[in-house]
């Protein structure tokens, strides 16, 4: 094994687009796409959209936020298109390398790295000088290098795998809350503020408090993360206030969330936590977005949505169908964990024979 830094395995990218709908491209990565501890960047916007300068990027290109690093943003494009300043863009010196290098940007050692060495302490932004001078241990050869590579892409396909029978259980469940409350039924529903029954809050709402690590704390892309922020209620929903807004999510236990995010819970027993969240999730937030760049909500935007509620008989009903899915939702978890535990045993193992046999 061998101490590497970044500028000896990639280079930084920047072609500069002026004028992005002229450009060609069609898909554009901004911030919002980026999927926290995901290897890959699988979603993308119009570039056709796109009203300031961008970089243009290449399929196997490797893309890691710069800004808010605390959210761990980093992974490999499989298209050709454009990307905003906020992405650093990074092109392998060859195949080998840069099928290594989206895994070495999703290590709690890098990320540690870039909350560390990062610019600003509100947002933090890491600089593509301080990104290239990471130092990563990799095999000395190729084959090994390709091995190891192989082993881990192998991992994250079989985790895809669970990921994806995840959303054809929220796909499941979806399907029967629009069967049970579409439009058809809502004639008979009452229809209020989402403020009048609906507990929403913020970071600027709560007085910052110290932690002593109790409990997880929450972001707006669904991960867990390292700092302490604001207190947080069982079973909140987390909505992004800027960046990511349009992927809400739930959250069972007591918890912390991020200045960037806000907290819904309901403020009645006539509105259950499940009904609420299948009801945010149908909504495009997106259309709610005032801003020009990074999108964003308002806690006016939130209060004066209008929310349908149905019978409290009706909503126990859709509970008990949104808890027979969780026990299955539960089962690939675990089988998800149980991979992740092989992927580090294997690893482990793959990286004792590649010192072995480099001794011999």
């Amino acid at each position: 094994m061998s101490v590497f830094k970044i500028k000896d395995l990639a280079i930084e990218i920047s072609d500069r687009i002026n004028d992005p709908k002229q450009s060609g491209y069609d898909r554009f990565v901004g911030l919002e796409h980026y999927d926290s501890g995901n290897v890959r960047i699988i979603r993308y916007g119009d570039a056709s959209k796109m009203q300031s300068s961008a970089k243009a990027i290449q399929k196997g290109d490797v893309l890691i936020a710069r800004r808010n690093v605390y959210l761990k943003r980093a992974g490999i494009v499989d298209f050709d298109g454009l990307t905003s300043g906020d992405s650093i863009v990074l092109r392998a010196k060859n195949e080998t390398i840069r099928n290594i290098l989206p895994f070495i940007f999703n290590t709690d050692k890098f990320w540690k790295y870039a909350n560390k060495y990062s610019d600003g302490s509100m947002s933090k932004r890491l600089s593509p000088k301080i990104l290239m001078e990471y130092e990563v241990d990799l095999p000395d050869n190729d084959e090994d290098i390709k091995r190891l590579a192989c082993l881990l892409w192998s991992i994250r396909d079989t985790l895809d795998s669970y990921e994806e029978m995840l959303k054809q259980c929220d796909e499941l469940v979806k399907g029967q809350f629009v069967e049970m409350f579409g439009k058809v039924n809502r004639s008979k529903q009452i229809k209020v503020l989402l403020s009048e029954v609906v507990t929403i809050i913020n970071g600027k709402d709560h007085k910052k408090i110290s932690g002593s690590g109790e409990y997880g704390v929450y972001g707006t892309g669904g991960r867990m993360l390292d700092a302490r922020e604001y207190m947080c209620d069982e079973n909140t929903i987390i909505v992004g206030r800027k960046g990511t807004i349009n992927k809400p999510y739930i959250v069972h236990e007591k918890c912390w969330i991020v200045d960037t995010a806000f907290g819904l819970y309901p403020k009645t027993n006539k509105l259950s936590i499940n009904y609420l969240y299948y009801f945010i999730k149908q909504i495009d937030f997106n259309k709610l977005n005032k801003a020009c760049t990074l999108p964003s909500l308002t806690k006016s935007d939130l209060s004066h949505l209008e929310i349908t509620i149905p019978s409290i008989e009706e909503q126990n009903e859709f509970e008990k169908y949104v808890k027979h899915l969780d026990k299955s939702k539960f089962a690939i978890k675990e089988a998800m964990e149980n991979v992740l535990k092989i992927k580090i045993r294997k690893k482990e193992y793959l990286c004792r024979m590649i010192l072995k046999n480099r001794q011999k």
